[in-house]
Protein backbone atom coordinates (compact mmCIF):
# COMPACT_ATOMS: atom_id res chain seq x y z
CA UNK A 1 0.00 0.00 0.00
CA UNK A 2 1.07 3.54 -0.63
CA UNK A 3 0.22 6.53 1.55
CA UNK A 4 0.25 10.27 1.06
CA UNK A 5 2.37 12.58 3.21
CA UNK A 6 -0.66 13.13 5.45
CA UNK A 7 -0.89 9.41 6.17
CA UNK A 8 -4.00 8.62 4.12
CA UNK A 9 -3.97 5.73 1.70
CA UNK A 10 -3.16 6.68 -1.88
CA UNK A 11 -5.35 4.28 -3.87
CA UNK A 12 -3.93 5.39 -7.23
CA UNK A 13 -0.32 4.85 -6.08
CA UNK A 14 -1.35 1.50 -4.57
CA UNK A 15 -2.84 0.45 -7.92
CA UNK A 16 0.38 1.50 -9.65
CA UNK A 17 2.34 -0.64 -7.18
CA UNK A 18 0.08 -3.59 -8.03
CA UNK A 19 0.69 -3.00 -11.76
CA UNK A 20 4.45 -2.98 -11.07
CA UNK A 21 4.22 -6.28 -9.17
CA UNK A 22 2.17 -7.87 -11.97
CA UNK A 23 4.59 -6.58 -14.60
CA UNK A 24 7.55 -8.01 -12.69
CA UNK A 25 5.84 -11.40 -12.32
CA UNK A 26 5.08 -11.50 -16.05
CA UNK A 27 8.66 -10.54 -16.94
CA UNK A 28 10.27 -13.13 -14.67
CA UNK A 29 7.75 -15.95 -15.00
CA UNK A 30 7.65 -16.24 -11.20
CA UNK A 31 4.25 -17.27 -9.88
CA UNK A 32 4.81 -17.88 -6.18
CA UNK A 33 5.57 -14.72 -4.20
CA UNK A 34 5.86 -13.53 -0.62
CA UNK A 35 5.09 -9.83 -0.13
CA UNK A 36 6.37 -8.55 3.21
CA UNK A 37 4.12 -5.73 4.40
CA UNK A 38 5.22 -5.71 8.05
CA UNK A 39 7.05 -2.41 7.70
CA UNK A 40 3.99 -0.46 6.57
CA UNK A 41 3.11 2.54 8.70
CA UNK A 42 1.04 1.33 11.70
CA UNK A 43 -1.35 4.31 11.68
CA UNK A 44 -2.56 3.75 8.12
CA UNK A 45 -5.80 1.81 7.93
CA UNK A 46 -7.99 1.28 4.91
CA UNK A 47 -11.74 1.44 5.13
CA UNK A 48 -13.63 -1.73 4.25
CA UNK A 49 -14.61 -0.20 0.90
CA UNK A 50 -10.93 0.63 0.15
CA UNK A 51 -9.87 -2.89 1.16
CA UNK A 52 -12.61 -4.27 -1.07
CA UNK A 53 -11.55 -2.08 -4.01
CA UNK A 54 -7.89 -3.06 -3.72
CA UNK A 55 -8.83 -6.71 -3.12
CA UNK A 56 -10.87 -6.77 -6.33
CA UNK A 57 -8.03 -5.09 -8.25
CA UNK A 58 -5.61 -7.68 -6.85
CA UNK A 59 -7.97 -10.59 -7.43
CA UNK A 60 -8.73 -9.79 -11.05
CA UNK A 61 -5.11 -9.93 -12.24
CA UNK A 62 -4.85 -13.19 -14.23
CA UNK A 63 -1.10 -13.55 -13.61
CA UNK A 64 -1.74 -13.63 -9.85
CA UNK A 65 -4.10 -16.60 -10.25
CA UNK A 66 -1.28 -18.82 -11.52
CA UNK A 67 0.56 -19.22 -8.25
CA UNK A 68 0.56 -18.49 -4.54
CA UNK A 69 0.78 -14.96 -3.16
CA UNK A 70 1.58 -14.78 0.55
CA UNK A 71 1.07 -11.46 2.33
CA UNK A 72 3.20 -11.13 5.44
CA UNK A 73 1.46 -8.57 7.67
CA UNK A 74 1.84 -7.15 11.17
CA UNK A 75 -0.22 -9.02 13.73
CA UNK A 76 -2.38 -5.92 14.36
CA UNK A 77 -3.32 -5.85 10.66
CA UNK A 78 -4.64 -9.41 10.66
CA UNK A 79 -8.37 -8.73 10.44
CA UNK A 80 -8.00 -6.32 7.52
CA UNK A 81 -5.61 -8.71 5.79
CA UNK A 82 -8.09 -11.57 6.17
CA UNK A 83 -10.86 -9.43 4.64
CA UNK A 84 -8.56 -8.45 1.76
CA UNK A 85 -7.60 -12.11 1.33
CA UNK A 86 -11.26 -13.15 1.14
CA UNK A 87 -12.08 -10.53 -1.49
CA UNK A 88 -9.04 -11.35 -3.64
CA UNK A 89 -9.67 -15.12 -3.39
CA UNK A 90 -13.31 -14.73 -4.47
CA UNK A 91 -12.02 -12.96 -7.57
CA UNK A 92 -9.55 -15.70 -8.47
CA UNK A 93 -6.22 -15.02 -6.76
CA UNK A 94 -4.64 -17.68 -4.57
CA UNK A 95 -3.59 -15.30 -1.80
CA UNK A 96 -3.21 -15.82 1.95
CA UNK A 97 -2.30 -13.48 4.77
CA UNK A 98 0.24 -14.50 7.42
CA UNK A 99 1.68 -12.79 10.48
CA UNK A 100 4.72 -15.08 10.74
CA UNK A 101 7.45 -15.67 8.13
CA UNK A 102 7.90 -19.43 8.47
CA UNK A 103 4.30 -20.48 7.70
CA UNK A 104 4.16 -17.92 4.86
CA UNK A 105 7.29 -19.15 3.11
CA UNK A 106 6.31 -22.79 3.66
CA UNK A 107 2.95 -22.15 1.98
CA UNK A 108 4.55 -20.32 -0.95
CA UNK A 109 7.08 -23.12 -1.48
CA UNK A 110 4.50 -25.91 -1.19
CA UNK A 111 4.05 -28.11 -4.26
CA UNK A 112 0.72 -29.17 -5.67
CA UNK A 113 -2.81 -27.89 -5.44
CA UNK A 114 -4.19 -24.49 -4.54
CA UNK A 115 -4.36 -24.54 -0.78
Amino acid sequence: MRATQTGTVDIDASRELLRAIVSRLKATGVHHVLIDMRQTTPGIHLTKSELFEVGVAFGTQPVLARGRIALLVRLDAGTDAEFFESVARVHGTNVRAFSEFEPAIAWVAMQGSRV
